[in-house]
């Protein structure tokens, strides 16, 4: 019996699949919401970033770098960094470095 725990998590999953498979998704069960909602402050923040520079059109359109810097520009030096730190645990996590030390990401 499917419990829900492996179900995909509309997080992770692109705008056109939300938007034609909505129904494969569950917040109420989802491993993924229930772990972000037990978030701190700082680390919800590095989520939402990194959730916005990991688009698809920022990826492509080859931006992440200039969303990243505009999401970061009213922050002090060291919150800019520490925040930088962040979203490079989080695409870590997300996106692991392959043996040959090549990132499976863009």
């Amino acid at each position: 019996m499917d419990d829900g725990r492996h179900a995909p998590c509309c997080q992770t999953v692109s705008p056109d699949v939300l938007e034609t498979d909505a129904q494969e998704f569950n917040c109420d069960t989802c491993v993924v919401r229930q772990r972000f909602d037990g978030l701190d402050p700082e680390n919800a923040e590095a989520w939402g970033a990194f959730q916005t520079c990991a688009t698809r059109f920022c990826v492509e359109s080859r931006s992440t770098g200039a969303v990243l810097t505009r999401i970061g520009e009213s922050l002090e030096t060291e919150a800019f960094a520490d925040l930088v730190a962040r979203i490079s645990l989080i695409y870590d996590g997300v996106v692991p470095v392959r043996r040959s030390g090549v990132s499976d990401g863009a």
